[in-house]
């Protein structure tokens, strides 16, 4: 015969705290969490998953959703470690030189000289030395003028002992018109299928060595690698610092 007492909310409520204790005799409450996979895809054009094209990734991979988190920690971390080497770079040149941390629109350093009479902006972005690109983003087709740089820097991660750090100064103005032209025939050449590429907002530069190259597609930034006299030059004072 069923009981015709009903709850009372009070009692309906500590029931409920009742079944979620951590000694609860529910088997379900027992259980050892299980590791959560998430299925992740690849962007064609840099095989990364932080372009921010989600809707154009073809490629698909079944990952922990830790190793994730992991991934994305890692890089926050080593864009953050560049942008202090860059700035303990320019300081043991002779400059001072302030990580922004955020708080100034586009500039990752801001950097002058001793007088605090010339100053130049710097935003850099991180790849890791074997990685074939390095993603800029749509922003580096803006022309910010003669003083604004672009500086990719190739942060080695601390167990790998054989890659050594790479920066590669490049001067926005060329920058600008280098990732325009390639995006532009990258758009107008058909991908490995035939299909012809999508619009998306994902720019990249393509690091040296050079794995593959397509000679209408990508340009050599070699020529810009240690160029940190592009900077000093325009910090000096009548032919000297």
């Amino acid at each position: 015969m069923k009981s015709s007492h009903r709850l009372t909310s009070y009692e309906a409520l500590a029931r409920r705290f009742e079944s979620c204790r951590p000694y609860s005799n529910n088997p379900n409450h027992r259980k050892v969490p299980q590791p959560v996979f998430l299925l992740v895809k690849f962007c064609p054009q840099c095989m990364r998953t932080n372009c921010g094209q989600i809707r154009i990734y073809t490629k698909q991979v079944k990952v922990c959703s830790k190793w994730l988190l992991t991934l994305f920690m890692d890089k926050n971390y080593r864009g953050n470690a560049s942008q202090f080497f860059i700035a303990g770079e320019l300081c043991r040149r002779g400059y001072s030189a302030v990580v922004t941390l955020g708080n100034t629109p586009n500039t990752d350093i801001l950097c002058s000289n001793l007088e605090g009479t010339k100053f130049v902006h710097i935003q850099v972005k991180t790849f890791r030395p074997n990685d074939n690109t390095c993603s800029v983003g749509i922003k580096a087709e803006k022309n910010y003028g003669e003083n604004f740089f672009w500086i990719l820097g190739g942060i080695p991660t601390p167990e790998d002992k054989k890659s050594d750090f790479a920066y590669y100064i490049i001067p926005s103005p060329v920058i600008s018109e280098k990732v325009k032209w390639r995006h532009k025939n990258w758009l107008n050449n058909p991908g490995k299928d035939g299909k012809q590429h999508n619009e998306t907002s994902l720019r990249v530069v393509q690091i040296p060595p050079f794995k593959y190259r397509r000679e209408n597609e990508n340009w050599d930034i070699s020529e810009f690698k240690n160029r940190w006299d592009l900077i000093e030059d325009k910090l000096k004072i009548n032919g000297s610092n």
